[in-house]
C-alpha cells in the first residue's frame, strides 16, 4: 500500500510517540523487489554508553 504525504507524516509521528527511545526513522513508500509498499523503520540502541552497544531495528510494513 502506498501512503499519501499526509498519511506518512501521521504514521511517523505516531511511531515516534509510541517508540520514543528509537531514532534514525526512515521509510520507503514504493513497491519494488524489496518492499510491497510503505515500510517504516527505526533504530534502538541498548545501553549506548557500553563499549559495544547493541542495535535493534523495528520495521513496520503495510
Amino acid at each position: 500500500m502506498i501512503l499519501t504525504d499526509t498519511q506518512i507524516e501521521q504514521v511517523i509521528k505516531q511511531a515516534k510517540n509510541s517508540f520514543p527511545n528509537f531514532t534514525d526513522w526512515e521509510y520507503n513508500n514504493e513497491e519494488n523487489s524489496e518492499y510491497f509498499g510503505f515500510s517504516l523503520w527505526g533504530k534502538f540502541v541498548l545501553d549506548p554508553e557500553a563499549r559495544f552497544p547493541r542495535n535493534f531495528f523495528i520495521i513496520m510494513s503495510s
